[in-house]
């Protein structure tokens, strides 16, 4: 595998059908990935983001219907397996050998993923990334459903699992208790 982050996401299955998908699932996923980078979470303002730089997309990926639009891209989020694209880019940030001292850990909502809006408990996806203070690149992220978990529980585990000891963590208030 090469150090490209396309070799990696060339491993996840395209859940499509192949008649009618215009967009290789691997470039998408890397402008996807480039969008939230930017801060980017909405399928609208994903799509705006992709449409701003559209020329360089276009070039880059060789795209001959230009970008991506919400519809497709929220269609195409639905179906693609979240954990596969999860391995993949943090098998990607560990290839790339970076010194890795200071981390941020916080989570933030997806616009357009609220359910079950008219009961008193809303449900909506939520991700918490772990950002890096010396590569200024997320480490590594967990999405979550909020009507199921928690963002204390997922923040602790990403901590175990990134083998995080010796770091500097920069974390909200919620996770300043007593059993955490």
């Amino acid at each position: 595998m090469g150090t490209n982050l396309l070799s990696y996401l060339e491993n996840i299955p395209d859940p499509r059908r192949r008649a009618g998908s215009r967009h290789p699932l691997p470039a998408v996923l890397a402008m996807v990935i480039m969008g939230n980078l930017s801060g980017r979470y909405g399928y609208r303002e994903l799509a705006r983001f992709m449409q701003r730089h559209a020329w360089e997309f276009v070039r880059l990926f060789g795209f001959g219907h230009g970008v991506p639009n919400h519809v497709t891209i929220s269609s195409l989020l639905g179906k693609v397996d979240f954990q596969a694209v999860k391995q993949q880019f943090e098998a990607w940030m560990q290839s790339q050998h970076l010194p890795v001292e200071n981390y941020s850990l916080d989570g933030k909502s997806l616009k357009s993923t609220l359910s079950d809006y008219n009961k008193s408990y809303q449900d909506f996806v939520a991700m918490v990334q772990v950002f890096s203070h010396q590569s200024g690149l997320v480490h590594s992220l967990e999405a979550y459903h909020n009507g199921k978990e928690d963002e204390a529980k997922v923040v602790r585990a990403l901590i175990q699992q990134l083998h995080l000891k010796g770091a500097m963590l920069t974390l909200d208030a919620l996770h300043c208790q007593k059993k955490h």
